[in-house]
């Protein structure tokens, strides 16, 4: 699983990739960082990032789906 924090002006997706041998090393912070994105709403995020509309909801859905994998 990879997160970016910073928002890109173009996000290119790999889906080719080889799947991973192990967990990642810093699962534990990962997981401390997305419980505490997860209490933010999307504006307050889009400020964070500091970001137009179309980049925050972009990274608000892929912050969906990395909320549903650790679960």
């Amino acid at each position: 699983m990879k997160i970016i924090l910073s928002p890109a002006k173009k996000m290119i997706s790999d889906t080719d990739s080889i799947a991973p041998a192990c967990m990642p090393d810093f699962l534990d912070q990962t997981t401390k960082i997305l419980d505490w994105m997860r209490g933010r709403e999307k504006d307050e995020l889009k400020a964070i990032w500091k970001c137009n509309d179309k980049i925050a909801m972009q990274n608000f859905e892929n912050l969906c789906v990395a909320f549903s994998l650790l679960q």
